[in-house]
């Protein structure tokens, strides 16, 4: 199994090509993200000559689907197109169908109010930003394009529920979440965004819902300090520990995809920008699956390494060889200074390795032999202009 991890600036975009000769896609990262790095690889004189067995979108969020809506909007324009099929869970799979009614009186007003949220597009950080006047949301592009959508839980949402997903000879994804209560949180959250507005759900025009729909929540973003400390080249690991009790409240991150891809004995998992916490549904069901301990060949850690989206308990309890932070930090500050002390303090004696994407300052405080040596670590770092790739063999 290979793994690239990309420079998708501060989003995720994971390219894995296993031994059964199956290529995977987790998250796009951004615009650029394709335009700098998918493309090139995949595509050659005027056409896809790679094809992703599967493209998997873990959520709806700006760094992670920017790529891929650019991805489908360059297959129109030639004569393949470069994926089997996607998993995507957009309004209809997380169960929107009964918004979709009519009535005579409301409907205008209705569909001055999903106008108004189309126009304003993807809200992105990123010079040139994902808009109505370039493209129609990855929802209505997946439709529009009739690529396969959610086999893996017969094209309803794919969830906890999910059955074990067999890809090739030897590789297999087991879905882990999200819970069915997360993604009826994102559903209520919509709602309620809705009936602010005086939405009366009362509409004929389904590509106009799923394009307001995926565009709203895609503007859904919590603010969070990141941890803070005085650095010192001095200072002992424990200073930067801490217990990560605050938790993201996202509700668009709760509904993040979170899967382990199998091949033989290796494992890696992938957390999307899910929210970690004791008790809660990731852990029972990596419990369920794994046992209440278990060493990953490697883990993505969630939302960029963020001090809300993990648990003290996960960290000690499911290790692994590898840690994947994938940002280059300039959003938000990730990622937090107290999660890389806890996993290299919290997660065994074993000699593992944390792996960046970028060159970030952060590194540099941990970047010492004498804290390799008592806490067995090792830290491997891209420097933003190339592809990081991990080779389990």
């Amino acid at each position: 199994m290979k793994i690239k991890m990309m420079p998708a600036q501060y989003g995720d975009c994971f390219w894995i090509y296993t031994s059964d000769k199956i290529n995977i896609l987790v998250d796009g990262g951004l615009k650029s993200t394709y335009n700098h790095w998918i493309k090139p690889l995949t595509f050659f004189e005027n056409r896809y000559e790679l094809i992703f067995d599967l493209v998997i979108v873990t959520h709806i969020d700006c760094d992670h689907i920017g790529g891929i809506v650019a991805f489908l909007e360059d297959c129109e324009k030639n004569c393949r197109v470069g994926l089997k099929e996607i998993w995507h869970n957009g309004l209809f799979q997380i169960g929107g169908k009964k918004f979709l009614e009519y009535s005579e009186r409301d409907v205008e007003r209705d569909e001055e109010i999903l106008n108004a949220i189309i126009q304003r597009g993807y809200l992105s950080s990123e010079e040139s930003n994902i808009g109505v006047s370039e493209s129609f949301a990855l929802d209505v592009l997946i439709q529009e394009k009739k690529v396969v959508r959610n086999t893996g839980n017969k094209n309803s949402a794919i969830c906890d529920k999910t059955g074990e997903y067999n890809l090739g000879i030897v590789t297999k994804i087991l879905v882990l979440g999200p819970d069915k209560e997360s993604l009826n949180a994102m559903e209520k959250y919509w709602q309620k965004e809705m009936i602010a507005r005086n939405y009366r759900f009362q509409v004929t025009n389904r590509v106009k819902l799923m394009q307001a729909f995926e565009f709203q929540m895609s503007a859904v973003n919590n603010y969070y300090a990141p941890f803070e400390l005085q650095i010192s080249g001095k200072d002992c690991m424990e200073r930067y520990l801490s217990d990560l009790e605050e938790k993201d409240i996202s509700v668009t991150n709760r509904s993040s995809i979170c899967f382990v891809i199998e091949e033989g004995k290796y494992k890696v998992l992938f957390l999307g920008d899910a929210v970690i916490y004791n008790n809660g549904s990731l852990m029972k069901r990596l419990e369920e699956k794994y046992g209440k301990t278990c060493h990953f060949t490697a883990i993505k850690l969630p939302h960029h390494g963020s001090r809300y989206n993990v648990s003290i308990d996960f960290i000690k309890r499911y290790t692994a060889d590898e840690y994947y932070f994938s940002t280059n930090s300039e959003r938000f500050g990730h990622p937090d200074i107290d999660v890389i002390a806890d996993v290299i303090y919290y997660s065994g004696t074993n000699n593992k390795k944390l792996i960046f994407n970028y060159p970030l300052d952060v590194i540099k405080l941990f970047d010492r032999n004498d804290w390799k040596q008592q806490y067995h670590y090792e830290i491997v770092v891209g420097n933003g202009n190339e592809i990081v790739e991990r080779s389990y063999e």
